[in-house]
């Protein structure tokens, strides 16, 4: 449970005056709290917000509940069958018209995310979506890995040392001859260019490009969108039904997704917004309300809880 909340960005930490046992890391709290302030200030400069994110669909997915009685007898396929990948975009008025991408999920162990891969998502990203959006568009997205492959992908850790000199070199970076690997790696690592790839891509499209902060699914509307269309499909599933009758299924859902309901989201996103600006306001005035004053015997307490603690974690 400990790794859990603290891969949610939870941690433990010790009671002040309020009970807050479950805290926010700070870095988390510092990431939503540059992303709000980011895409606010995007609309007020009068760019388009483009949510994108990828789904899939199962071939028997379902609802999970009925209404029956004790004469009914209702039993779904056992299993989930092959499964439907697919990306889309949505923006306030709706879902961008020809970037829908659907293909079959060949990988069978782990979640959708191991159908998708860099090159899946940069060929769609420049082929179907960047020609597709409006003047001046905000593209937001979450930080999946493939998301945030650089230009220069190399790891300077894996290199040799002549390489990375070479390297050194060419991007006219200064390094003396009697230096070790790991200062040269330091080096290397100070200087590459992390810049995600997708984001030079929009740039050169008058576009930019916008990461959502780590486990903040909710921040991005498009998540609801999949919820509903997934919904509408599952109350489609009979006996019989083919895959890719399925694919059929999901394809009307999208074609029947109306704009009123996509500004509704969006509205809905907005408002969850502004509830966390006021929340992470809020918390940053206590945060410098609250001064801790320890005895001696405190400190001493203190420190070996957190001693304790740090023992636990190498135990788990």
């Amino acid at each position: 449970m400990r790794r859990y909340l603290n891969r949610w960005g939870f941690q433990y930490t010790r009671t002040r005056k309020k009970t807050r046992s479950l805290r926010e890391k700070p870095y988390v709290r510092q990431q939503r709290h540059s992303y709000l302030h980011a895409v606010r200030d995007y609309r007020i400069r009068g760019y388009t917000i483009a949510y994108l994110d990828e789904s899939f669909l199962h071939h028997y997915h379902g609802k999970q509940f009925s209404w029956f009685d004790d004469s009914d007898f209702i039993e779904r396929p056992s299993g989930k069958g092959r499964r439907w990948c697919f990306i889309d975009a949505v923006s306030n008025d709706g879902l961008i018209p020809n970037c829908f991408l659907i293909f079959e999920g060949r990988k069978s162990t782990g979640d959708y995310h191991g159908s998708f891969n860099f090159d899946v998502f940069y060929k769609w990203f420049t082929e179907s979506l960047l020609p597709n959006l409006s003047a001046k568009t905000c593209i937001v997205l979450d930080r999946a890995t493939y998301h945030m492959v650089p230009e220069e992908r190399i790891i300077p850790g894996q290199m040799r040392k002549g390489d990375i000199q070479e390297w050194l070199s060419v991007h006219n970076i200064l390094w003396e001859e009697h230096w070790l690997k790991p200062k040269l790696v330091q080096l290397m690592e100070a200087n590459i260019d992390r810049t995600p790839l997708v984001s030079k891509e929009a740039q050169k499209h008058g576009h930019k490009v916008l990461f959502l902060p780590v486990h903040h699914p909710e921040l991005n509307p498009v998540e609801l969108v999949w919820a509903i269309i997934k919904n509408d499909c599952a109350k489609k599933l009979r006996t019989g039904v083919s895959f890719s009758d399925v694919r059929k299924h999901l394809e009307y859902a999208l074609a029947e997704f109306s704009e009123k309901t996509c500004r509704k989201l969006n509205e809905h996103v907005k408002k969850k917004e502004h509830e966390y600006w006021d929340m992470d306001v809020e918390l940053e005035n206590f945060d410098d309300d609250e001064v801790i004053e320890f005895t001696e015997f405190e400190k001493d307490d203190y420190f070996f809880e957190k001693q304790a603690m740090c023992y636990a974690d190498r135990n788990y």
